[in-house]
């Protein structure tokens, strides 16, 4: 464990969860515990570009797949196409703007325009070609969805961005197709519905991840006190072995041998090998040989 995961297990460790985390975003309330959470999952993401191919490779194939059942037969495939290319490249670039995360300040901006031109340059393209109504919105839909469980955006940058789809949805809708003031308020409703989805799966999603990150230096910080705790007693316990063995002691001045052949005093040995201390005296029987003319009664 390195010294920042030391001290942010140490942070964690006795506060719980929603002490940690914030009630609206679901987010850590500290940017130094946020940066490091989303530290963590970019790394762990980057462990996983086999699986997101394969799921960039899978989406590729469901639009291209609604694209021939839904459109007329005048469409060209050109277009169908190119509607496909661009919900690839909402993911794959979006996934990849992630690896500039921490070498300049303005990333969290420049990562909110980079999707919202991609997923408006999608509409743009659904509406110019004569497709189907139900085709733009399985198109938006899947691109919310694939926005908010895919890449990895803060809480309220998610808000802004949403705002911004079903807006540009609404012009582009109202430009393109005569809508009376129901047909729009359906729309708007539908729109906002897909995307009320997508945050809260979102923010579940958001939540799960942070209070498993919790637990898991939760765990780390308890592993390190009792190791701390077993070194203790492991060290304890080699140094009361060592008064147990066969100790060689002279048997005139009672001094002993150590292990490296040198031979200290009784006292001197003990306190090197156990945590006893000797305070000095004299018993009565060595008073009377020392000091035989002492009347111990009187003193």
């Amino acid at each position: 464990m390195s010294h920042t995961e030391k001290e942010i297990s140490q942070r964690i460790s006795d506060k719980s969860p929603d002490e940690l985390l914030g009630r609206f975003s679901g987010e850590f309330i500290q940017a130094d515990l946020e940066r490091s959470f989303i530290n963590m999952m970019w790394a762990d993401y980057k462990k996983n570009t086999r699986n997101i191919l394969l799921v960039g490779g899978l989406i590729f194939i469901a639009f291209i797949g609604v694209d021939l059942l839904t459109t007329q037969e005048k469409v060209k495939m050109q277009v169908l196409f190119l509607r496909g290319i661009a919900g690839i490249f909402l993911v794959g670039s979006s996934i990849y703007l992630q690896q500039a995360r921490i070498y300049f300040a303005g990333f969290r901006l420049f990562f909110i325009v980079n999707q919202a031109i991609i997923v408006f340059a999608m509409m743009l393209i659904g509406f110019m070609a004569p497709l189907p109504f139900i085709h733009n919105l399985f198109h938006l839909f899947l691109a919310t969805l694939i926005f908010y469980l895919l890449i990895q955006n803060r809480f309220i940058d998610a808000l802004v961005l949403s705002a911004f789809f079903q807006l540009a949805y609404l012009a582009a809708s109202f430009g393109v197709y005569p809508m009376r003031a129901v047909d729009l308020l359906r729309f708007a409703l539908y729109i906002a519905g897909a995307n009320i989805v997508g945050i809260l799966l979102f923010r579940n999603l958001n939540l799960s991840r942070r209070r498993e990150y919790i637990r898991l230096f939760k765990e780390q910080h308890l592993n390190q006190e009792l190791q701390q705790t077993v070194d203790q007693l492991r060290k304890a316990q080699q140094e009361v072995k060592t008064l147990q063995g066969l100790i060689p002691i002279c048997s005139n001045c009672k001094r002993i041998r150590d292990d490296s052949g040198s031979w200290n005093q009784l006292e001197g040995y003990i306190q090197a090998h156990s945590e006893a201390k000797f305070s000095h005296g004299i018993c009565p029987k060595c008073v009377k040989e020392l000091y035989p003319d002492l009347n111990i009664k009187g003193s």
